[in-house]
């Protein structure tokens, strides 16, 4: 089948196609397995496709998308994140930038968030507080309030499995975050003593540690706005380095 400049349907269902459209409006439902090529494209309903899906510009999507071939965005794919707490505080949005071509399973479509599963090596028994992510590195970083020195800071690159930091001060760490504009890791806590300690690495591996004249740090994070750390606790702590802190 092949298709003109405009394309109105009320359901479609289409087999071994190729159509080019320049405005494509679907009211209910869209069954695709072959490929299709559309620009300002508005559908209303759900889409399955067996094939790859190319979108120019300005297509609506506004109910469900199952593609089994690959979606390919000639500049970005926005999704509207209201009440999301990881974006919500930057833009309200997640974005694909330009010349990117996702591949959307139905798992990444439908699962993600829902089905967890743990880790399978590595993992100590500790008091596990604080979790991180670093893209730079492609690291997640967990730090623990119990356990020897090593094997209260442990990294994965997949989140499954895991292994010790080659050194680390001994403390109770409860929180760690990422600074992308300074390469660093800075996590915060409390000695025995109940004074506050942080602890810096540029590399999850390897951490230098201090302790601060001030009761101990529960949590911690960075605004790349501000090119600030901000660690709360007993006290309130700021540092645009994550060595030398103003109270």
């Amino acid at each position: 089948m092949s298709v003109g400049k405009n394309a109105i349907f009320q359901d479609l269902s289409l087999n071994d196609i190729n159509p080019v459209i320049s405005k494509l409006t679907i009211t209910g439902n869209v069954s695709v397995n072959g490929e299709l090529y559309a620009d300002n494209a508005q559908l209303n309903g759900d889409v399955s496709m067996n094939g790859n899906l190319y979108i120019g510009q300005n297509a609506n999507m506004k109910s469900n998308v199952n593609i089994q071939g690959n979606l390919v965005v000639n500049k970005r794919v926005l999704q509207t994140l209201n009440n999301d707490p990881s974006y919500n505080n930057v833009n309200g949005y997640y974005a694909l930038a330009d010349s990117v071509q996702p591949i959307v399973s139905k798992q990444t479509a439908y699962d993600i968030g829902q089905n967890w599963q743990n880790a399978t090596s590595g993992v100590l028994n500790n008091s596990w507080n604080s979790v991180c992510w670093s893209s730079e590195l492609g690291l997640f970083c967990a730090v623990s309030s119990t356990g020897t020195s090593n094997e209260r800071v442990m990294l994965s690159s997949n989140g499954i499995t895991w292994e010790n930091a080659n050194s680390a001060p001994l403390g109770n760490w409860y929180s760690v975050c990422w600074s992308r504009e300074l390469n660093l890791f800075l996590a915060v806590g409390q000695d025995n003593g109940n004074s506050a300690i942080v602890m810096t690495s540029n590399n999850g591996y390897n951490w230098n540690g201090s302790t601060l004249s001030i009761g101990g740090l529960r949590s911690v994070c960075w605004s790349p706005e501000l090119s600030l750390f901000c660690a709360v606790g007993n006290s309130i702590a700021v540092s645009k380095d994550g060595i030398n802190f103003t109270i």
